[in-house]
């Protein structure tokens, strides 16, 4: 066998590799820094965002009154 054939591949001719799913394209641009995109009107129509948030806020302090209750009865029982 040849000294050739026994070597590393010249890999300064093979093009880099690309990622998968990814054309070949422009990069995208970053987003800049503090850039706050306003909400699409049907989000802040109805407001059912402010009612998520509002449901989502009483969820965790009834779950957290919960937890702090089950704690105290724990303590007065044992």
């Amino acid at each position: 066998m040849s000294q050739r054939a026994l070597s590393l591949p010249d890999i300064a001719h093979l093009p880099p590799p690309g990622l998968p799913g990814r054309s070949a394209g422009p990069a995208p641009q970053p987003a800049k820094r503090f850039e706050i995109e306003p909400l699409p009107e049907s989000i802040t129509a109805d407001g059912s965002c402010l009612k998520g948030a509002g449901f989502a806020l009483v969820f965790e302090v009834v779950t957290a009154l919960c937890i702090y209750g089950g704690w105290l009865l724990w303590k007065v029982l044992r």
